[in-house]
């Protein structure tokens, strides 16, 4: 226990700039974070680096699934 309160993920604040705005991942991002999670500058600090790709049909199937996810800090 650190003291902190527990972090209230679906009452979150949604930052927004002049290029950009945050939102939660859907299946139309998986080509885009395919080729992320293939660059092993990616993988290096994850300690992913020379596991075997996700396989794409995992990926579309997991980011379809984020907008569900109530606790996910990566949905609304």
């Amino acid at each position: 226990m650190t003291g902190r309160p527990a972090a209230d993920f679906p009452a979150k604040p949604t930052p927004t700039g002049a290029t950009v705005v945050p939102r939660p991942f859907a299946e139309e991002d998986a080509p885009t974070m395919a080729a992320i999670l293939r660059d092993p500058e990616v993988l290096l600090p994850t300690g992913s680096a020379g596991a075997p790709p996700v396989p794409d049909e995992r990926l579309r199937s997991w980011y379809a699934g984020r907008r569900t996810g109530r606790t996910r800090p990566d949905t609304p």
